[in-house]
């Protein structure tokens, strides 16, 4: 089973909430060491202030019980350093457990501080969550241009790209080894990311092509499933909506249809993209 950084909360390591600062390099980093071989390397890091190494230990039958860490890192507490031995225990969910000291290792002066979750959020409260998850995907509609691979990684600039759009194509996929051992209830998620050159969003990937009076803008525009994971972010969905605004505006002006305004009205169109301010749609409030 793979291992999504971002799933395993690492929390407990900041030793900042026991007053101690982190000082990189003035402890020598040495290796940390598993010796059971049945346990699973799926995560190391290995910088100037932290080194870890977190194991998926295997159960009973050898299925996949829980995750084990081992972590290193350089303390310093008035002005003298220590280096700091680990062992962190998370459910295969992913879900902070325990961590104790390992067997004749020191941590400082204030390790009888314990990681106590009741004691240390027992006067907070929840500001705000949402109250349906948000989904990076979900059905996109057709238009009279379907936005692929090849326009992005080759930075097309079509003479109707109302948005400029540089993000990478940003994959999201079931990790492999999650499901080799969670088929089909993968909880893990690898992902990749693809460079693209500048390009522009045509304005035909934001109408329906077979509805007359149907603009698209954010992430139901007309895409691939690959070039939708470069517009899918928020900045460039809201420039979507900007120029699917000045498009309505367009239409409605010369009584015409989404289509209308690429076919008969694009010069208008592009020169209000490009200069807003030049049009009459816009007052500017007088001076004080």
């Amino acid at each position: 089973m793979a291992l999504h950084q971002s799933h395993i909360s690492v929390a407990p390591l900041i030793l900042l909430s026991f007053g101690l600062v982190v000082i990189l390099g003035l402890v020598p980093r040495p290796k940390v060491h598993v010796t059971d071989p049945q346990m699973e390397l799926v995560l190391k890091l290995d910088t100037d202030s932290i080194r870890y190494e977190i194991w998926l230990v295997p159960g009973q039958n050898n299925q996949p019980d829980h995750y084990y860490g081992e972590v290193f890192t350089p303390v310093c507490y008035s002005r003298t350093c220590y280096p700091v031995f680990i062992d962190f225990k998370w459910d295969l969910l992913g879900n902070y457990e325990k961590y104790q000291l390992p067997e004749g290792k020191v941590l400082t002066k204030s390790d009888h501080l314990q990681f106590d979750k009741k004691e240390k959020y027992s006067n907070h409260e929840l500001a705000w969550v949402a109250y349906i998850g948000g989904k990076r995907e979900s059905r996109r509609l057709l238009g009279d241009h379907i936005l692929t691979q090849m326009d992005i990684q080759e930075g097309i600039m079509y003479p109707d790209g109302t948005v400029t759009a540089t993000w990478t194509i940003d994959l999201h996929f079931p990790d492999a080894k999650n499901s080799f051992y969670f088929p089909g209830e993968e909880f893990f998620a690898a992902t990749e990311h693809i460079r693209v050159q500048p390009y522009t969003i045509p304005y035909r990937c934001l109408y329906s092509r077979n509805i007359d009076n149907l603009f698209m803008a954010g992430r139901n525009i007309s895409t691939t499933h690959v070039a939708f994971g470069s517009t899918r972010v928020m900045r460039t969905c809201g420039m979507m909506g900007e120029a699917v605004g000045y498009a309505a505006y367009v239409s409605k002006k010369n009584s015409s249809t989404p289509r209308g305004v690429y076919e008969n009205h694009l010069k208008e169109f592009m020169t209000l993209i490009q200069s807003p301010l030049s049009n009459e749609i816009l007052t500017l409030p007088p001076k004080n």
